[in-house]
């Protein structure tokens, strides 16, 4: 390809990174980390969503190198298959990353640690715990194992509003990081369940190893578990514990038409439903402040 460098970065943001989604997303799960530490500056919002926007960035070009063999037959549409990256530029980029990343929480230097623990476990994850044969098949394990780094972000932006290490965290910001394990779970399993004639031959997803039911069940579980421990951590008002209501309830509509149709209309729906009840309980802490 003749394009700059530049441009092929771009193209590959807009693919695999889109910002108009990741953005939101990462905007609202600082917003909820400032709102239950309470008096927290613009600057150290805009420092910490930085890291954790290079951090979730990371993972994914992780996921572009460890998916690229099978990339090459299953997707060759993909940035890295088609060749408008090569996998050595992904590399250095990753490692600007990791560098960027540990310069931000520099800023608070006591913090490093923790960082570096995010860190270690995003990298065991790339390597896929040095188990991959045997837990790439589970996948729900594989899922759950990885959606933990998730906690560790959490903790670590706790630790950086409140300028506290994990073990001076109360048991709120506890149950924050749990909450936000859950809500990333759902968005996990919600992406990965199919209609019938949406499976791919040799592609795992939650509704094959589940059944659509099973694969609902287990998502909503998950959403209730997010709900509930983002609920207690704050703690909500009877107001707020009715707009998480309604997202659940939101959520099983979609997924009882998903369950009813067997279409690719109905699953896309129910998947796009789960992508928005990320934002949506990760919203409820962030408006908490404000309300």
């Amino acid at each position: 390809m003749n394009d700059s460098l530049i441009t092929r970065w771009w193209i590959f943001l807009k693919e695999r990174f889109p910002l108009q989604t990741h953005l939101p997303m990462i905007f609202l799960f600082t917003g909820a980390h400032a709102a239950l530490a309470g008096l927290v500056t613009g600057l150290q919002s805009l420092i910490l969503g930085v890291v954790l926007l290079l951090f979730f960035f990371r993972m994914r070009l992780f996921d572009e190198i460890k998916d690229y063999a099978v990339d090459l037959k299953l997707h060759p549409d993909r940035p890295l298959p088609r060749g408008v990256l090569q996998v050595i530029q992904v590399k250095r980029a990753i490692v600007i990353c990791l560098i960027l990343e540990i310069f931000l929480v520099a800023m608070n230097v006591k913090l490093v640690p923790v960082l570096l623990v995010a860190q270690g476990y995003s990298l065991l994850m790339y390597k896929e715990f040095f188990i991959g044969r045997w837990l790439r098949p589970h996948l729900t394990t594989y899922a759950v194992t990885h959606t933990v780094v998730v906690v560790l972000l959490s903790l670590l932006a706790s630790c950086f509003f409140q300028n506290l290490l994990p073990s001076e965290l109360s048991i709120r910001e506890v149950l924050l990081a749990i909450s936000c394990w859950g809500v990333f779970n759902v968005f996990e399993f919600g992406r990965k369940t199919y209609a019938t004639s949406e499976e791919l031959l040799g592609v795992a997803s939650y509704s094959k190893v589940w059944g659509h039911a099973g694969a609902f069940a287990l998502n909503l579980s998950q959403a209730l578990l997010g709900l509930w421990a983002m609920g207690y951590a704050f703690p909500f008002t009877q107001e707020m514990w009715l707009c998480g209501l309604g997202i659940v309830v939101a959520l099983v509509l979609t997924g009882i038409f998903y369950l009813l149709s067997d279409t690719p209309v109905a699953s896309r729906i129910y998947r796009g439903m789960s992508g928005l009840s990320i934002v949506l309980i990760l919203a409820l802490g962030t408006l908490y402040a404000i309300y």
